[in-house]
């Protein structure tokens, strides 16, 4: 039985990517009773020499589309090995997961939702078998200074996803973080000056029959006025089959 500890800080979530970046320190502990030892105090390992010889599980990040060790200046891990024989290894890793649960119909006023898969390579269930700590807090972790441009965390939770393939039934454990756009900066350049365009046209109905030219100005004006805005707001966003509510405001 593996138990595990998830303490990250998800960095950008790019809506053009559908990605986002988490530096994570990945904890993990095990029992082990070949490694029982005499001794009164655990045994501090910070070796990778002395890493590699010592039996440990095999996890692997499944939606993750690239992952690093930090080995700035030296390679981010320790391990403790207590009298009992239990194991707890400390590792600091980078990655590059998808968030692939991301619906843009409802943009900006959308609440996207990311996610962390954590599977076992080779071992089959039979003999790893991955847990959480029993507590939420003790489970997954976060930068209590997490700042996300232009998103908030809401809220995360911790589940189980064990899978089966060809060769057997593997455990996995996903954290689950949720959400929220911020819409001051679209408020600030689209919404404001939407309506201030909206406000703008109807002078057109003020101005006097004979002002011909008056009229067309500002209907052109705002016109020209839009179009640029709704293809600024197309540019920033990937291209979907549906409509967005940013497009949707802009239209009307």
């Amino acid at each position: 039985m593996l138990n595990s500890i998830l303490n990250c800080t998800p960095r950008v979530l790019t809506s053009l990517q559908f990605d986002y970046d988490v530096d994570a320190w990945l904890r993990m502990a095990w029992f082990d009773p070949r490694l029982r030892h005499g001794s009164s105090r655990p045994v501090l390992i910070n070796e990778y020499t002395f890493l590699k010889k010592i039996w440990r599980p095999d996890p692997i990040f499944t939606n993750s589309k690239a992952a690093t060790f930090h080995k700035v200046t030296y390679l981010n891990f320790f391990m403790f090995i207590f009298p009992s024989g239990e194991v707890f290894l400390n590792i600091r890793v980078y990655l590059k997961p998808t968030a692939a649960q991301i619906v843009l119909c409802k943009y900006p006023h959308d609440s996207p939702a990311c996610s962390l898969k954590i599977s076992s390579l080779g071992f089959t269930q039979d003999v790893v078998r991955f847990e959480w700590f029993s507590k939420l807090d003790d489970a997954i972790q976060l930068n209590h200074d997490l700042q996300i441009p232009e998103l908030t965390l809401l809220n995360f939770n911790s589940s189980i996803c064990d899978g089966t393939r060809k060769s057997g039934n593997y455990s996995c454990l996903e954290a689950h973080f949720y959400l929220k756009r911020e819409i001051g900066y679209h408020i600030a350049q689209t919404y404001i000056p939407t309506a201030i365009c909206v406000v703008f046209s109807w002078i057109s109905v003020w101005l006097p029959e004979e002002f011909v030219e008056g009229r067309i100005f500002v209907s052109l004006t705002v016109f020209l006025t839009l179009s640029a805005e709704s293809n600024s707001a197309k540019e920033e966003l990937p291209k979907v089959s549906y409509i967005k509510v940013l497009q949707e405001l802009i239209r009307r």
